[in-house]
């Protein structure tokens, strides 16, 4: 059964668009950090996470001017995830998240309109 589509994109292409748009949409040094951080391969219990939580965030809003907030809200999620024996990878991607402007969030999220 397919997944309800969000803003453009259904569940399992969603982590393809974010990190698609941070390699092609976004210039900035901590989406820079965050694409590349993306591609090893340690990190991927890490971005599972951030993506089911911001599939949720996104299930939430209601208009596309919404979407950078809900990106950054999931980001939040990871502060406090321990799972796996993965707390440190968690928060190297929370740190980065956390360097992002309101101007990253919306153009990480720009695929999604």
């Amino acid at each position: 059964m397919a997944s309800k589509k969000r803003f453009g994109a259904v569940k399992e292409e969603l982590g393809e668009y974010l990190h698609t748009a941070l390699r092609k949409l976004c210039d900035s040094t901590p989406t820079s950090l965050m694409w590349n951080v993306i591609n090893i391969e340690v990190f991927n219990p890490a971005w599972d996470h951030y993506l089911t939580a911001a599939w949720v965030e996104l299930g939430k809003i209601k208009k596309k001017s919404e979407i950078g907030g809900a990106l950054k809200k999931a980001a939040e999620t990871l502060r406090d995830f321990v799972g796996e024996g993965q707390l440190y990878i968690h928060q190297v991607m929370h740190c980065g998240f956390e360097l992002f402007t309101d101007d990253d969030w919306e153009s990480m999220g720009s695929f999604l309109e």
